[in-house]
């Protein structure tokens, strides 16, 4: 489920600003957050082909792993070209037979 999180932070030219960002609690298995966990992972990755990766091609018993890979990637600026494939082949693994 979504939760909205206030920030306030200094803009370019020293003004406050105060942004309203939505959040994601992961920790509950749901398939809704199996599928914001693979948008988030394609959008990161840039991956031109993301509808061969939808949401409902996982199975809710491949979370863990999912989550494991999503807070892997999340926290990462920058893939080299062996990475990504690694993460795609992956997320192939991951998804129902």
């Amino acid at each position: 489920m979504a939760k909205s999180v206030w920030f306030l932070y200094n803009g370019v030219n020293g003004e406050n600003i105060l942004k309203r960002v939505n959040t994601v609690d992961l920790s509950e298995k749901s398939a809704a957050n199996m599928a914001y966990m693979v948008q988030e992972i394609t959008s990161k990755l840039k991956m031109v082909n993301a509808q061969a990766l939808h949401a409902s091609r996982f199975n809710t018993e491949s979370y863990d792993d999912l989550h494991d890979l999503y807070e892997m990637v999340i926290k990462k600026n920058a893939f080299s070209p062996n990475e990504m494939q690694a993460i795609v082949e992956e997320l192939g693994h991951l998804k129902k037979d």
